[in-house]
C-alpha cells in the first residue's frame, strides 16, 4: 500500500462492481481468476473498509460455487478477511472451506494457519464452531 485512502464514493463503488463480478454466470476457467475474489476481500481487509453485505454475499456465493480452485492462501485470506467482516458464511461454504482446507493443508504456511485459526476464533464469537477435525 502507498498509505493513500481511496475516496468513500470509490470504495463503494468498486464494491458494486466486486458483487457484479461475483454474480458472473460465467465459471471461472482457472484458479487464478478464482483467486482474485480472495485478492478483492483481503484488499478490503487491508484498507479496513467493509464493503457490506450485498458485496460479501454475492463474493461468499461464488466463493462456494468455485472451492475446488482455491489454494491455500486464498482460502486462508477469504476467511480472514469474512471474520473481519464479522461476516458469517453460510452453513454449505462454512463445511466446504472445512474440507477444502483440509484438502490442501499441508501447502498452508504459517500465516496461512494462522489467518484461519484467526478467523474461526473470530467465528465462534459469532456462535460458530470450529471443526474438530481441524484441531485434531
Amino acid at each position: 500500500t502507498i498509505g493513500h485512502q481511496p475516496l468513500a464514493q470509490l470504495l463503494k463503488l468498486t464494491a458494486e462492481r466486486a458483487a457484479e463480478l461475483a454474480c458472473e454466470s460465467t465459471p471461472p476457467k482457472d484458479a487464478y481468476r478464482v483467486e482474485g475474489l480472495a485478492n478483492i476481500l483481503w484488499s478490503y481487509t487491508v484498507m479496513e473498509y467493509n464493503p457490506g453485505l450485498p458485496c460479501l454475499k454475492p463474493l461468499a456465493d461464488a466463493v462456494e460455487r468455485n472451492i475446488h480452485f482455491f489454494y491455500p492462501q486464498g482460502l486462508s485470506m477469504t476467511m480472514r478477511s469474512f471474520a473481519t467482516f464479522g461476516f458469517v458464511p453460510g452453513p454449505r461454504l462454512v463445511e466446504l472451506l472445512e474440507h477444502r482446507i483440509l484438502e490442501t493443508l499441508e501447502g498452508f504456511n504459517s500465516q496461512g494457519v494462522c489467518n484461519v485459526l484467526s478467523a474461526y476464533a473470530t467465528f465462534s464469537t459469532l456462535g460458530v464452531k470450529v471443526p474438530r477435525t481441524l484441531l485434531d
